[in-house]
């Protein structure tokens, strides 16, 4: 009988062609263990943002319920009511919209003070001449002022917050004041950004934005991971988006009012309200609507192309919103 030699201390060994096997095996387990723990966490973080943007959405409601309208998506602060200019559309709205807010409001430099910036941070006006300085808010600025208030944090290095307005009809910019309206949405301090302001001498105009659950920050804008929630109004006329013909959030690169198109008559999606959305896990936005100003031959999305006008990881395929319950990628 002929007998197979055994390895030394009795035992069969693994053949370098065994060896190789279990390595392959093992190689693929862990690849789909890590697959399944990836897609589980990316599926949370969607779940998880997608909450967030629908409870600023029930926060938009409740503002509405307290000042009669959704906040507008681009405004102008002023320190001097009399400095806005009456032939431009755009600062009669903003002067308007805040009138509505505030109808009671001294609204002088003397006592109106910088909307909670200062005199280092204005995107505009003479600096010897408070009565000439003026903040323009984007989108996403817009979003955390009108829900969170006036900043705080923004200037001294303290932890970054909003404190909402104080009820004294005569100035509800005032920091120290006891009673307040708001905030209707507690923003997390980490997540509050300072990034951009037409101010050449700083990197900021003192007002805040608010980065979706895929970024991170200090709260100074400068180590930011993420992008902010984009906000585009239609300033409460049915779509009315689009009414100045600038881009709402264009300092984020996302495209004006990008994904509310829809195929029917060129109306917008969410048409009498506001749309939120997020640039998601890639952190860039898509492209969205590229408006020709003809609804009709304009690219446009809508559940049905979703996924011909953002194909799998194109930048906009995992955009989330407030009017589509899915990443905008994904055909329905």
């Amino acid at each position: 009988m002929t007998r197979t030699r055994a390895t030394r201390g009795g035992r069969p060994g693994f053949t370098i062609i065994e060896l190789l096997i279990v390595i392959t095996i093992i190689g693929v387990l862990v690849t789909l263990v890590t697959v399944g723990v990836t897609g589980a966490i990316s599926k949370a973080n969607q779940a998880r943002n997608q909450y967030e943007i629908n409870q600023l959405q029930t926060s938009l409601e409740s503002f509405k319920t307290k000042y009669g309208g959704y906040p507008p998506s681009r405004i102008r602060l002023r320190t001097e009511e009399a400095s806005y200019d009456t032939t431009s559309q755009y600062e009669v709205d903003s002067r308007a919209f805040l009138r509505r807010m505030f109808p009671r409001m001294i609204w002088t430099a003397a006592a109106q003070k910088t909307w909670g910036s200062d005199g280092a941070h204005i995107d505009g006006g003479t600096l010897a001449n408070p009565s000439t300085w003026y903040w323009d808010l984007e989108g996403d600025q817009c979003l955390v002022f009108f829900l969170g208030g006036i900043p705080i944090g923004n200037l001294d290095g303290t932890t970054p917050g909003c404190q909402g307005f104080a009820t004294n009809p005569a100035n509800p910019t005032d920091a120290l004041a006891t009673n307040r309206i708001g905030p209707f949405h507690e923003f997390n301090s980490s997540r509050l950004v300072l990034q951009h302001g037409a101010n050449p001498l700083t990197t900021h105009n003192g007002f805040f934005s608010y980065l979706d659950t895929y970024g991170n920050s200090n709260g100074t804008g400068t180590a930011r991971a993420g992008l902010p929630f984009a906000y585009f109004s239609a300033y409460n006329n049915s779509n009315g988006y689009n009414r100045y013909s600038t881009t709402d959030c264009g300092t984020l690169g996302v495209a004006p009012y990008a994904e509310g198109w829809t195929t029917t008559g060129g109306r917008f999606l969410k048409p009498n309200s506001f749309q939120i959305v997020s640039a998601g896990r890639n952190r860039v936005f898509g492209t969205g609507t590229v408006y020709s100003g003809d609804p009709l031959t304009s690219p446009i999305w809508t559940p049905a192309n979703a996924g011909t006008l953002y194909p799998a990881n194109s930048n906009g395929a995992d955009d989330q919103s407030n009017f589509y319950d899915s990443p905008l990628g994904i055909t329905k």
